[in-house]
């Protein structure tokens, strides 16, 4: 399921008419998408007219960030061309952008296409913030440099490397306002580890008056078989637990180097995740370097959300775009 989040700025083209249209991806209905622009008219001599204007360009950028990226041009599909309306049938989450010619300059502005998640959840599916926790998750991977080396960073006044779990706390707004999320820094974190105080979801920490904690988010930054530095004494390596894991390159007062266990891909949550959850009474959401989204409730039951899949291989794809503007 899709659903249009509609952007229009005054004095600029906005896309209009697809308010929250929804899509059923099994069969890939088609949305209508209407470009607008301000000012839509002009007088002269105290007559008033409809604005020349050119559609310039239709583009769609698809969750892959390749697919279909122009729909100006022959053969692109009904009325995406020098038209205000385009019907389009996306066939996954994206982005569709509009420029149109007026007044002697080209205005531009776009519509996030988001995938409705299945099983649904309330705060995963939270349109009212432009899917605010979705684009948190997608971000934490920046702000934790999950891309980068292990080795990177080590120095001494930053003994943890570039390489850490990063997160913060989601918060539900009073007034059926949604979901909002708010970031947290764990001084301490490492490629392995992330720390929730209790400051972080107090509630005189709600970002605005009348919130309530509702659930907290982190990445793991780590996949099976990653080489790890930096963790705790305690990690598994090749199945042998308690041991002594090297805390830096070169360290030679550890002997082993950490090697990320599958359960470190964010899916079965570790033992401190479930310690959290536990103590906190709230879900988790953990988003894996492997691209997967994960709730974890107080049960201890996992449920995945497929986030991103690169290449776009077919199918009825349920992906968020890893860039939504």
């Amino acid at each position: 399921m899709y659903r249009g989040l509609i952007t229009a700025t005054v004095l600029a083209a906005g896309i209009t008419g697809a308010s929250a249209a929804t899509l059923d991806t099994g069969h890939t209905n088609p949305i209508n998408l209407r470009a607008s622009f301000t000012p839509d008219s002009i007088t002269v001599g105290g007559v008033r007219s409809a604005h020349p204007f050119h559609v310039t360009l239709w583009q769609w950028i698809g969750a892959d960030s390749t697919r279909d990226p122009l729909l100006t041009g022959n053969g692109k599909g009904p009325g995406c061309t020098t038209t205000l309306l385009c019907t389009y049938r996306p066939p996954e989450s994206g982005r569709m952008t509009a420029k149109v010619f007026v007044g002697g300059w080209e205005q531009t502005s776009s519509v996030t296409i988001q995938c409705l998640l299945s099983p649904a959840d309330t705060a995963l599916n939270d349109s009212t913030n432009d899917f605010n926790l979705r684009e948190s998750l997608r971000a934490v991977l920046d702000t934790s440099n999950a891309d980068s080396s292990s080795r990177a960073g080590w120095n001494a006044s930053n003994p943890k490397g570039w390489k850490h779990e990063s997160g913060g706390v989601v918060w539900k707004l009073p007034n059926g306002g949604g979901f909002m999320t708010v970031p947290y820094e764990d001084p301490n974190s490492n490629a392995c580890a992330y720390h929730f105080p209790v400051s972080s979801y107090d509630t005189s920490a709600a970002p605005v008056p009348g919130a309530t904690p509702y659930a907290t988010y982190h990445d793991h930054v780590t996949l099976a078989k990653d080489t790890i530095y930096g963790c705790p004494d305690s990690a598994v390596v090749n199945g042998v637990g308690k041991v002594l894991t090297k805390q830096f390159p070169g360290d030679t007062d550890h002997p082993y180097v950490a090697i990320a266990q599958s359960n470190d891909m964010g899916g079965p949550a570790s033992g401190h995740d479930s310690t959290t959850v536990d103590h906190t009474k709230m879900p988790m959401y953990v988003m894996d370097k492997g691209g997967t989204a994960w709730k974890i409730d107080r049960q201890y039951n996992s449920t995945p959300y497929q986030a991103f899949d690169y290449p776009y291989k077919g199918g009825n794809k349920c992906t968020w775009p890893k860039k939504l503007r």
